[in-house]
């Protein structure tokens, strides 16, 4: 890497006031493909709901590699050494390969895809062991943009960085990862850090009125053990418990930004009926999101264009394009779209259901795969209802994945738990008996939504359906 290493310029925030960069930083944000991300919304259709809720990919990534940089400096990771400029960029670089308008994009052409490579016989969508070589997740479009973009690939050289590097950090691919990683993705990292305060000062909502300072000065890296048998056991990044109570606050406001925003009734609405047109986009040729097709795009320079702004362009085009025919779920769901009309809730249910007992969550989720079924199937719904029923979660990784003689480094996924320092111990979260979340994380959210985008004079009959079938698969009864 080049001499000089230093800040020679920082950036004003409204969340943590200045972000000082380096020069590496600055001449990558400076590229074409880091540029696109001032055009991608980080929170995609909140802000139909939310108005202020706009800020962009651009300063969440800046903003995520600054909180990255200030744990590395906590735990006396020497500030500019490769491992501190290595971490930073990948937090900087790590959502350059998200689709325009956020996840919802990304859903779609993940269930467009794979049901293309491997449709079922019922109703549900499979995933073929070789889908991967059509479609790809936002972190291995980002793997691609590091090493087929030439702009960035020649910031990367001049810097004597490797890109398959860089990309090994935020995509914490398997038998490249360290002691850091789960500074890069858990349950306490910096993205969510940083998300969960921007996120809640652009809505509005207090949920991101987390204690970041007082968790940050708590970070510390510990082995497990006692100083006399701690030979060759694995150090793990962890918080002091008397931080206990601000990390459980964190995890629980990061639930309620969930519940309240992500999941909030209309911004799900909204969001069901950009997947309907963007597979309807992609299924009549109007968006290529196939591997084959990314990877031109990025080299020819056309990657940069494809933002939210491109994909709002669009769905304007085929609305112009569906009015001259007969009405479809596309048109009704592009149509509200565009004129920001919130798909009508004909049916919904919510239920905090204790996971210690896998019966009853699979049962409820057997039941509302019966509801989709026969919603599919109904002539009175056919065209006009989206069914919306997520997979159960939880605020944090299932205790359940939890496994104390795992390192760190390993990939296991109970890593992504939250680890507590208490004494000499270093315990998961959820085996620490003073904790809230330790208690939350033994139950699963379920949720079950009916929408209707169709005519308004159908809506009456649409929702007696809805309700009839909800019933006759017995989900009205489990869920009491």
């Amino acid at each position: 890497m080049p001499r000089g290493s230093g800040f020679p310029k920082a950036i004003s925030d409204p969340i943590y006031g200045s972000i000082p960069l380096t020069q590496v930083e600055l001449d990558v944000i400076d590229t074409s493909v880091f540029q696109r991300l001032r055009r991608v919304g980080q929170l995609g259709l909140v802000s139909l709901v939310f108005p202020s809720a706009t800020y962009s990919r651009f300063i969440h990534s800046i903003g995520a590699a600054h909180v990255l940089g200030e744990i590395l400096d906590r735990l006396r990771v020497r500030r500019f050494s490769p491992d501190w400029q290595l971490y930073r960029l990948a937090m900087i670089l790590h959502d350059v390969g998200h689709y325009p308008l956020a996840h919802a994009t990304e859903h779609a052409v993940e269930d467009y895809y794979s049901s293309v490579a491997f449709p079922t016989t019922d109703h549900t969508v499979g995933v073929a062991p070789d889908v991967r070589t059509t479609l790809m997740k936002h972190e291995e479009v980002g793997g691609k943009v590091l090493t087929l973009d030439p702009e960035l690939r020649d910031v990367l050289s001049k810097y004597e960085l490797d890109p398959n590097r860089v990309e090994s950090v935020f995509t914490r691919a398997a038998g490249t990862e360290s002691i850091y990683s789960s500074l890069v993705s858990s349950d306490l990292d910096a993205d969510r850090l940083d998300y969960l305060r921007r996120s809640s000062q652009a809505t509005g909502l207090p949920y991101g009125s987390v204690d970041l300072d007082f968790i940050l000065r708590n970070i510390v890296l510990r082995k497990a053990g006692s100083p006399k048998d701690d030979a060759g056991l694995p150090k793990y990044v962890c918080v002091k418990d008397k931080a206990l109570r601000a990390v459980d606050h964190f995890l629980i406001s990061r639930m309620f930004d969930y519940l309240q925003v992500v999941y909030q009734k209309s911004v799900v609405g909204f969001e069901q009926m950009l997947q309907a047109a963007v597979r309807h986009l992609l299924q009549h040729g109007t968006l290529d999101l196939t591997e084959e097709a990314v990877c031109k795009a990025i080299p020819g320079n056309e990657w940069p264009r494809w933002d939210d702004a491109w994909l709002w362009g669009k769905l304007h085009e085929e609305h112009q394009r569906l009015q001259a025919n007969a009405p479809t779920l596309a048109m009704y769901c592009i149509g509200r779209l565009i004129a920001r009309r919130p798909a009508d809730v004909l049916y919904m249910r919510e239920s905090v259901i204790s996971s210690g007992g896998r019966r009853g969550i699979d049962e409820l989720k057997r039941r509302a795969m019966d509801m989709r079924i026969q919603v599919d199937k109904s002539d009175t719904l056919r065209g006009g209802c989206i069914l919306w029923s997520p997979n159960p979660f939880t605020i944090m990784s299932k205790p359940s994945r939890v496994r104390d003689d795992v390192d760190p480094s390993s990939g296991h996924d109970g890593e992504k738990v939250v680890r507590i320092l208490s004494g000499r111990r270093i315990l998961p979260i959820t085996q620490c008996n003073g904790s809230i979340a330790r208690a939350l994380s033994t139950h699963e959210y379920f949720m079950v939504r009916a929408y209707w985008v169709g005519s308004d004079e159908a809506r009456a009959a649409a929702k007696a359906e809805v309700t009839r079938i909800a019933q006759s698969c017995g989900l009205e009864k489990a869920l009491r």
